[in-house]
Order: C-alpha cells, then structure tokens, then sequence
C-alpha cells in the first residue's frame, strides 16, 4: 500500500473497496474465464481474511452475504427475461 500503511492505518473504504471489487471480480464473467458461483468465491474470500482482506470488513460481509446473493439471483433472473430490441 502507498506509504507503507497496513492494517486499520489503511482508510475503512479502501479496506471495503477491497473486499467488494475482489467479490464482483470473481462472480463477474471475464472474456477469459467464467464467473466464480457465490460459494467459491465467499470461501476464497475467507481463506484470505487477514490475508489480503481486512478481518472486520469480512466478518460483515459474511453477516451480509446470504442477502447479496439473493439480489444478484434476482437481478440475473430479471436480465435474462429481457429481450433486447435491435434497431435498424
């Protein structure tokens, strides 16, 4: 980290930033791979507490996790019933 800053000197939303943008790059898809499910990443996640990721930013992710898989199925579900016009 930029001066050397480990630990709670690191700001709480970069420490945050760090989790979520980990979470949505490993459930996104990627031109070379597919998307992680919700459970290989919530346990990659894990296996990186205190790791890479701050302990209490992954500790309330876990308390939050069940709601945001269930907003990412619902979103998912909602994308796939729309249809795209294409206009000439």
């Amino acid at each position: 980290y930029p001066h050397g800053l480990q630990m709670d000197k690191i700001p709480l939303g970069s420490r945050i930033i760090g989790v979520v943008d980990a979470i949505d790059a490993m459930t996104s898809a990627r031109p070379y791979r597919e998307p992680m499910s919700w459970k290989d990443c919530m346990r990659e996640i894990l296996l990186n507490k205190g790791v890479q990721f701050d302990p209490v930013v992954v500790e309330t992710a876990e308390k939050l996790w069940k709601r945001w898989e269930g907003r990412r199925q619902e979103e998912e579900a909602v994308s796939s019933k729309v249809k795209l016009k294409v206009v000439r």
